[in-house]
Parts: C-alpha cells; structure tokens; sequence
C-alpha cells in the first residue's frame, strides 16, 4: 500500500503540472484554481500516508486511498470537460481573421477580462486589436466564439 501512495503522490505532481500548463493555454478562463486546491490536498494527504505510513491506521489508510484514488480520477476528467473551446491563441486569430484586424500582443493586455457575464457567468477574453491606426478591443467567449467590439472609457 506504501507504493501506491507513493504512485498516486506522482501522478498528483504531474496532474497538477498539466493543469497548469494547459491551463495557461486557455488563460486560465475556467478558474482552475479549485481543481489545483483539491489536488494539493490530495497530495499532502498522500505524503502524509506515505511518511507516516506507521503510525497512519489501517482503516485510515484505506480511506485516505480511497479519497486520494477518487480525486487524482476526478479532477482531470472534470478538468478537461469544462475547458472552452477555443484557447487565447485560437480566439485571437479568429478575430484577426474574420475582423481584418492587427492583434496588438503586448503583456498588458494578455490576461482575461475578469467581469462575469452571461447567464452561465463565464469568463471571457478580452483581445486588442489595431485597425487602421484605432485601437479596437473585443470581447470573446471562449466556449461558444462569439465575440463583439466593446468600448472603454479611458
């Protein structure tokens, strides 16, 4: 039982480390901050079997597997499942495409709009655009591509 805690505690490492990685893809814009909270959890509670695999009770341990089993399972799936359609990169050539427009790619404006909208209260990006010599900015829904011009008051 010493080696599956140990094996779960690496697959948990590395569920962790996709998350984060695709989740960059997509500007975190499903807030996987709670997959990443539950599996932190998940990884302490299986050091914790692991070192201290003596003195853990014998019940104990088969819960704690249990529990960590479930959620190294879980969380990829649920992950995976809510993920938009369409990742930062995606949505921003689209829009270049479709509105013939050049995106302006500068780190200011690479994080997500964090207004929620919608009835479903999904995150969206916000992507900036240069047309002629205007500055356009756009709001995209990564989970369906829609998306509309929007207007900032500077």
């Amino acid at each position: 039982m010493k080696k599956i805690f140990f094996i779960l505690a690496i697959i948990t490492f590395l569920e962790m480390v996709l998350l984060f990685s695709v989740g960059n893809d997509y500007e975190n814009v499903n807030n996987n901050t709670g997959y990443l909270l539950a599996l932190i959890i998940t990884l302490f509670l299986a050091l914790y079997n692991l070192f201290n695999f003596k003195n853990v009770k014998i019940d104990s341990k088969r819960t704690n597997l249990f529990i960590t089993t479930i959620i190294v399972l879980l969380i990829p799936t649920l992950f995976f499942f809510t993920l938009p359609d369409f990742t930062y990169t995606e949505a921003k050539e689209l829009v270049e495409k479709e509105e013939n427009v050049q995106i302006i790619t500068n780190e200011d404006n690479r994080f997500p709009d964090t207004r929620i909208e919608g009835p479903n209260e999904q995150r969206h990006y916000i992507i900036h655009a240069k047309n002629d010599e205007e500055i356009v900015r756009f709001i995209f829904n990564p989970y369906d591509g829609s998306y509309r011009p929007i207007i900032f008051e500077d």
